[in-house]
């Protein structure tokens, strides 16, 4: 509130939708988005003068267009008007890493949980339905909490380091909101030096993707983001009347992702 405030966003439209917009995918797409931009574009604009800001507005926010876009489409504004929800069952998704983890490491032993931020939309579900599910499947398991590393792998080992340190008899992770590598590096460095017994983790992209071939993560939920663009397009013409049958709000299943049946795509 006194972050939006101080900007002027008290009783305002956009005060209301930007605390909303932080969302583990959204930050995790513009990252990668950043990350594959031209060193030399940036150290070019620098050299002629520009700021952060303007090499922020006119170099790195127009060729960032389509993923701007993209992010927008597939973040959901909570509390609002919508048509219908499209995307991941959050809760769903905690419960299925859960019965994963109680049934593959077992009724005993202590969980990480790692988050993106501790006010992500969507992460707060994941973790809800994980913690209820837990609670029934293994009592005995306690679930300690990482979170608000900043995006930065520094921070992330720093932080999971010292959970592990408090807590040694950690042998399982969940993470919801990325920074895999920088967990496992912290296991790594850790006293036992041994890998999580197991390790559930969430998207596809190109570093849980290569974790998971190397067998450093257990499984990865996953849900169809082709299929969940495709629902939101026939959503928006039902509500406009222009296919019949009214829109109804339908989540995304959860998919579990083992090195033995990943999807062909990235074959």
């Amino acid at each position: 509130y006194i972050t939006v405030a101080t900007l002027g966003g008290r009783n305002t439209l956009w005060g209301i939708i930007l605390p909303t917009l932080g969302t583990a995918f959204g930050t995790f797409l513009l990252r990668q988005q950043f990350l594959t931009l031209p060193p030399g574009l940036i150290e070019a604009a620098e050299l002629d003068g520009a700021g952060h800001w303007r090499r922020l507005w006119q170099i790195v926010v127009p060729v960032t267009v389509p993923t701007i876009a993209t992010v927008t489409l597939v973040t959901d504004v909570t509390g609002s008007a919508r048509v219908g929800y499209v995307g991941l069952d959050n809760l769903a998704a905690g419960a299925t890493a859960a019965f994963l983890i109680a049934n593959w490491a077992g009724a005993t032993g202590d969980v990480l949980l790692t988050l993106s931020h501790s006010w992500f939309s969507g992460e707060e579900l994941r973790e809800r339905g994980f913690r209820d599910a837990l609670a029934d499947l293994a009592p005995e398991r306690r679930v300690h909490r990482v979170s608000d590393a900043g995006g930065l792998d520094d921070s992330m080992v720093d932080l999971v380091g010292a959970a592990i340190e408090r807590h040694p008899a950690i042998d399982s992770v969940y993470s919801i909101g990325g920074g895999n590598r920088a967990t496992l590096t912290a296991f790594r460095r850790a006293p036992t030096g041994a890998r999580p017994k197991v390790f559930v983790a969430h998207d596809l992209d190109a570093d849980n993707v290569e974790l998971l071939r190397t067998r450093q993560l257990t499984a990865v939920l996953h849900h169809d983001l082709h299929a969940d663009l495709r629902r939101a397009s026939r959503l928006l013409l039902q509500a406009a009347g222009i296919l019949p049958g009214p829109a109804v709000t339908i989540p995304s299943q959860v998919q579990v992702v083992t090195p033995f049946n990943e999807p062909s795509r990235l074959r």
